[in-house]
């Protein structure tokens, strides 16, 4: 594919990507699942653009997006929904982990090592000591910490990679997740829905446009 080309598509995605993101945030703008249609997008034009591993986990996010959109009314609908959520989301942060640990991590000191350790491991105690105790359901609090572990583990080889860009995009979707968990299981975050999506939003297309850069890098040189 024509670099030029390539470069047309990502400006494309990315207004877009922008526009369906502000969308959602817009009451007024009635579109029945309307969450999932960024991701959606990102996922679509990463096609030949990004690693394949990038476009499955973006595709998987915009399938958890829409399984999430069905958390309404309570009840079973909405167990099944957010653990269909968190399936969906547990193999798109796989196939994140895959592509970054296929990263050659810039040298780093044992002090960063220890460092990004230190990080993932405060994260998770708090997940498993805040929140999973708070999850009232058997099934979900192995769900949630199936999940927790997973995320974890995303964040260490994004960080790991010691590549500014990625890291901050995992960091994001770590906070997105923790805000989201605690205003379930815990207890209510004022303006949930922003602190839950704009960073998740924001690590989404930080993700792609990186790896979009790198492979447009690569085929111009």
């Amino acid at each position: 594919m024509n670099p030029l080309f390539k470069s047309g598509r990502v400006m494309v995605a990315a207004v877009l990507f922008a526009v369906t993101a502000v969308l959602y945030f817009i009451p007024a703008v009635a579109v029945p699942h309307k969450i999932f249609i960024p991701l959606t997008i990102l996922a679509l034009f990463s096609i030949k653009l990004t690693p394949w591993t990038i476009t499955a986990g973006l595709a998987f996010s915009a399938l958890g997006d829409l399984a999430g959109s069905f958390k309404m009314g309570g009840g079973t609908q909405e167990f099944y929904a957010f653990v269909f959520q968190m399936l969906f989301f547990a193999l798109a942060h796989i196939f994140y982990i895959i592509t970054f640990f296929k990263l050659k991590p810039v040298r780093t000191s044992t002090l960063w090592t220890l460092a990004t350790c230190a990080l993932c491991a405060a994260i998770y105690v708090t997940a498993l000591v805040k929140v999973v105790p708070c999850v009232e359901d058997t099934i979900l609090t192995f769900c949630v910490i199936g999940y927790a572990t997973i995320i974890t583990v995303m964040l260490f080889s994004a960080v790991r990679a010691a590549d500014p860009v990625i890291a901050v995009g995992a960091c994001l979707f770590v906070f997105s997740d923790f805000i989201l968990a605690w205003n379930m299981f815990v207890g209510k975050v004022e303006g949930s829905r922003y602190f839950i999506m704009v960073p998740y939003y924001l690590a989404q297309v930080t993700f792609a446009a990186r790896f979009a850069y790198i492979q447009l890098k690569k085929a111009y040189i």
